[in-house]
């Protein structure tokens, strides 16, 4: 079950216009998953998690705008035209990363009339695990060493990770790009240092 939410500056599209920084919208999507099996009570699990949520901001300057918030990782899709989670390359982002969203900030601008310059920098992973756990049928044993709600605990250990790309702009009938990612992830033995590069496109 997915609980949406999505507004505009209804007074910047009165204004119908931007003198130089403007918040243009906020979203928020928050999921309450249902885990476990049906045939074991005790292993059934409620887990209340963010999807995407955030806060977008335009500006004066042509093709120019930016995004703070939760939201999916910006690499190897292009949002508008593919979901990226259905996407092969997101997709491998959960096997390689672990996780496809991530808390952090992205940034768009036009570097020509054919291509777009697009950054993000994100915690890396930070907040991955889900808000709220429920767990109504521990046992005793299980009582022992977890309690049956536990809330997210987020924990910064020097995590990071940057994307970029640099393509055509996203209203072409056909797009292509160049796309890089580098960071640090996970904590002691599990800390591993990695860079990913590639290309996407897409024609509609």
């Amino acid at each position: 079950m997915v609980y949406q939410y999505f507004t505009k500056n209804q007074r910047l599209q009165q204004k119908g216009y931007i003198r130089n920084v403007a918040l243009t919208s906020f979203k928020s999507q928050i999921s309450l998953d249902f885990l476990g099996s049906l045939n074991d009570k005790t292993s059934l699990n409620y887990q209340l998690k963010l999807q995407n949520v955030g806060l977008s901001f335009g500006t004066k300057w042509d093709r120019t705008s930016f995004f703070v918030g939760y939201s999916n990782i910006k690499f190897g899709h292009n949002p508008p035209k593919i979901d990226p989670v259905t996407s092969f390359i997101a997709n491998s982002l959960s096997l390689d990363l672990g996780f496809t969203q991530d808390l952090g900030a992205t940034f768009k601008t036009a570097i020509s009339e054919k291509l777009d310059f697009e950054a993000g920098f994100y915690s890396g992973g930070l907040l991955r695990d889900p808000l709220v756990s429920y767990a109504p049928n521990l046992t005793d044993a299980q009582k022992i060493n977890r309690s049956a709600v536990e809330f997210i605990n987020p924990n910064f250990n020097g995590s990071w990770l940057g994307t970029a790309r640099i393509g055509s702009p996203l209203f072409k009938s056909f797009e292509y790009g160049l796309i890089a990612m580098t960071g640090k992830t996970g904590d002691g033995i599990n800390e591993r240092y990695l860079t990913r590069i590639g290309a996407d496109v897409v024609k509609n």
